[in-house]
């Protein structure tokens, strides 16, 4: 799993990459490429098909709608250190997100994808992950056997 540093809510909306995710996928691509992955899957979002595109993996990437942002609701576009001006206790993850989507509903939607991933017998490699450039986290997950 790939993802950008801690930056704005962005939820839902189908935004392309931002220069400074352009410039991490290109950095990352270098480690991404050495490596043949099983299993290929993306957000249907334009950014990450686009990650996808900087690592030519668009042949073996697979759509999945599970793998969407949480809808952040009326915090798409705001930061935690902004949202916590008031309440200063807020977090995504313990407070309730307003026109958004709940911690719920995000099971209901991963849970299904995480079990099959689970029966597929993969594991995450630590070697990449400490490989990598600042700013990014890259959790590839490889078949253990």
């Amino acid at each position: 799993m790939i993802r950008p540093p801690e930056s704005p809510y962005a939820g839902r909306p189908d935004t392309p990459l931002t220069e400074t995710g352009r410039a991490q996928a290109d950095q990352l691509s270098a480690i991404v490429s050495r490596r043949a992955f099983d299993l290929v899957l993306t957000t249907p979002l334009h950014c990450a098909r686009e990650t996808c595109e900087r690592f030519c993996l668009v042949d073996a990437t697979s759509l999945d709608d599970r793998l969407l942002e949480r809808d952040c609701g009326v915090y798409v576009g705001r930061t935690t250190a902004d949202i916590r001006v008031s309440p200063p206790e807020w977090s995504i993850w313990t407070c309730p997100v307003t026109d958004g989507e709940s911690l719920r509903a995000i099971e209901a939607r991963a849970d299904p994808l995480l079990w099959t991933i689970s029966t597929l017998g993969f594991e995450r490699d630590h070697r990449v992950t400490r490989q990598l450039n600042e700013g990014c986290h890259l959790y590839p997950i490889e078949s253990g056997t």
